[in-house]
């Protein structure tokens, strides 16, 4: 014992003096620059060996334990300054200082950074301990099957029943030759058949770009004829379009201080009147002449919050509910000068935030709410104060007990008749729900494939009869849904940026508006000759759920929920600097060039940002 000790002394002197060393007989070290104190570093290593034939765990500060968990090939260079050569993983007796083999024959080189990795997990293969093995063996497994999980739910998605076509262009136009009683319900019939037939979704195609704002277009609304179309964006202009034409009919300061996330057409005023909301949380409303000139911008209401979205009852023009960040849903009546504060929406003594509302399309009185929680909130407003209950809660019960993500519905709509209600959520898919159902209740279908995680994303239906559901992506595509077969039937690329946040369905027309991070407003119609080929929406489907697997957060982990709202902060940040950037080339422009008033893009030219 005490001629092996000392063998093995004198062979760690020679690593230390830079000096071949004989036979190493242990695990390999890492080699360490040469130190003075001689006498000190021969007591620590004959307690470290001392401590190891007793079967005593290593002291801390020991420099050959801390060698040995490090698992890596040694990178530090001797006292002399010469390359210093990494020694074996795991040696035997007579086995010599070398470089570790990475494969047949070859071997690994300091200087090269990729072969480093390589080396370094070689060396991690050859020196982990049993526990170490199964673990990455599990890890490899676990990845192998998320993916293959992946694969085998975009292939279900893909393989849902496409629904029949059922649409005759010559049949239905033999139907409108013959005429009926009354004859103009025959012109009806026929245009119902059309906007709501397959055959016109699976034919969309764009048709022209509106493009003048200089910034995020973040809402979109036509008026009730479907002649007028109105944007807002971050630029704080609400722009009006005759989009037939495809030109700017006319624009106007909105007055708001931040984004604008709603602008609508009040109804029954000639499309005169124009009610918008903002990021400063203010509800405005703007009249303009007939001649296209805004003859005054006045507040309606003030949030303490972000102001969200507006909702327009059906049957009363005068009324104008608006929701926000502060979780109170305003009703203000245009004739008066101070709004009435509705509610606040509440659970268990919490503030919700709210998303989006929207009315019901024939009941005044019910209106829902998607707030910033699993669930959609149906309110009746005559139970409001009353004892009963104001509101039902509808969620998908899947996401009731699932703790990957924080989720929240993002926008919730009402179906032409107000039977359905169609709701996105964020990091998950499209659900729908029967209006009718009671408190609690479940989702009737979900529609998958899409990606909801960058922005808040809009939802609708599409088709006069609400045949079919339309959402953007995050991945810039533009998904269409059969409502009762959850089929993809269309997928269209819908933003440059990457982001499709709003979709707009004409009220008459196969037409859809949409817009996103893109600066312009896109038109679709359907006059493509065959349909679109969807064999490479299988891939986008799939890497959309695979990404929404490795992003979403967990809701156990701190760290997970604190790098979600920082990103939410910090998307919001670049969006107010984007606006400023706007606002002081605006300023520069008007400064160098106020000699000529007329100096600025023309209606249908984009700006360039």
């Amino acid at each position: 014992m005490s001629s092996d000790a000392s063998k093995e002394t004198t062979e760690e002197r020679a690593v230390m003096s830079d000096t071949p060393a004989g036979d190493s007989g242990g695990a390999a070290a890492t080699p360490e620059p040469a130190r003075s104190e001689a006498g000190s570093d021969r007591d620590s290593d004959d307690a470290t060996r001392a401590r190891r034939g007793s079967g005593e765990p290593a002291a801390p500060g020991d420099a050959d334990s801390s060698r040995a968990e490090a698992d890596e090939p040694p990178t530090s260079p001797p006292a002399d300054g010469s390359p210093s050569e990494p020694m074996e993983a795991a040696g035997s007796e007579g086995a010599r200082e070398s470089t570790p083999p990475v494969g047949d024959g070859e071997t690994a080189s300091n200087e090269d950074d990729d072969d480093d990795i390589g080396l370094g997990f070689e060396a991690r293969l050859s020196s982990s301990s049993p526990d170490s093995d199964s673990e990455m063996e599990y890890d490899e497994a676990a990845l192998s099957a998320a993916l293959a999980d992946m694969k085998k739910k975009a292939e279900d998605v893909m393989q849902k029943p496409r629904p029949r076509h059922t649409w005759s262009l010559v049949r239905e136009l033999h139907k409108r030759q013959l005429g009926g009683r009354p004859a103009l319900l025959q012109q009806d019939r026929f245009r119902l058949h059309l906007c709501s037939s397959l055959h016109a979704v699976e034919r969309l195609e764009l048709m022209d770009k509106l493009c003048f704002h200089e910034g995020c277009v973040n809402c979109l609304h036509f008026n009730s004829s479907g002649d007028l179309l109105a944007s807002g964006s971050d630029d704080l202009n609400v722009v009006v379009w005759d989009w037939q034409r495809q030109r700017k009919a006319y624009s106007y300061n909105s007055g708001h201080k931040s984004n604008i996330f709603e602008s609508k057409f009040v109804p029954q005023r000639s499309d005169t009147h124009i009610v918008s909301t903002s990021r400063d949380g203010q509800v405005r409303l703007a009249e303009i002449s007939p001649a296209g000139e805004c003859r005054s911008v006045r507040r309606l209401a003030q949030h303490r919050g972000s102001g969200r979205k507006l909702a327009l009852p059906a049957h009363s023009p005068q009324t104008v509910l608006s929701c926000g960040e502060d979780a109170v849903v305003f009703n203000i009546d245009l004739r008066d000068r101070q709004p009435d504060r509705l509610l606040e929406c509440m659970d268990n003594g919490k503030r919700i935030p709210t998303n989006s509302i929207a009315c019901h399309p024939d009941n005044d009185n019910v209106f829902l709410l998607a707030c910033i929680d699993k669930y959609v909130r149906v309110y009746d407003r005559r139970m409001i104060g009353s004892e009963q209950s104001a509101y039902r809660r509808l969620c998908p019960h899947r996401l009731l007990d699932d703790g990957r993500g924080r989720y929240s519905v993002t926008c919730a709509v009402f179906s032409y008749n107000g039977a359905e209600i169609v709701a996105s959520y964020n990091d998950d898919d499209v659900y729908l729900f029967d209006a009718a159902h009671s408190d609690g209740a479940d989702c009737v279908h979900q529609y998958s494939g899409h990606r909801n995680s960058a922005t808040i994303k809009g939802v609708n239906f599409y088709g006069p009869r609400s045949e079919y559901i339309v959402s953007g992506s995050d991945c810039g595509n533009i998904f269409f849904w059969d409502k009762n077969t959850e089929a993809i039937v269309q997928c269209m690329p819908g933003d440059e940026k990457g982001v499709v946040n709003c979709l707009e369905p004409h009220p008459h027309m196969p037409v859809l508006a949409t817009s996103g991070l893109d600066d312009d407003v896109k038109l679709w119609i359907a006059s493509r000759d065959q349909p679109q080929d969807l064999s490479w929406v299988q891939e986008t489907v799939q890497r959309n759920l695979q990404e929404r697997v490795e992003e979403t957060p967990s809701a156990d982990s701190l760290g997970g929920s604190l790098m979600w709202t920082l990103m939410q902060q910090v998307f919001g940040a670049q969006r107010r600097a984007r606006h400023q950037l706007f606002s002081n080339e605006l300023d520069l422009q008007s400064s160098d060039e106020s000699d000529d008033a007329d100096d600025g893009p023309t209606p249908g030219d984009c700006r360039t940002s």
